[in-house]
């Protein structure tokens, strides 16, 4: 069972629900050694989802690059879905989640 985080936004929020609805065993809020916190890990598939917000995460921002890298020599799979797009159609970001979650 997830635990839930009390300050989570509403498209995470939306996000662990979908999740959970569909039965996808998953940690939020999971620290990793790198010195970074995902928002969303989905182990047995070693995936990390990050929702990001529109106001801190805009396209091509350097920091998210360097954590994307970071995160990807740690050897984990990364995704992130923007908060527009959960909004607009969380059933299809889900999806998206799912169909990366099992890439080799």
């Amino acid at each position: 069972m997830a635990k839930i985080v009390f300050n989570e936004t509403k498209p995470e929020r939306m996000v662990r629900e979908e999740l959970t609805r569909r039965g996808i065993i998953f940690i939020q809020e999971k620290a990793l050694r790198l010195g970074f916190v995902a928002d969303f890990f989905i182990p047995d598939k070693n995936l990390l989802i990050e929702v990001d917000g529109e106001h801190w995460h805009i396209k091509g921002n350097k920091r998210d690059g360097f954590r994307d890298y970071m995160i990807r020599r740690g050897g984990y799979k990364i995704i992130r879905i923007r908060e527009k797009d959960i909004y607009a159609n969380v059933l299809k970001c889900i999806e998206e989640i799912v169909k990366k979650a099992n890439q080799r």
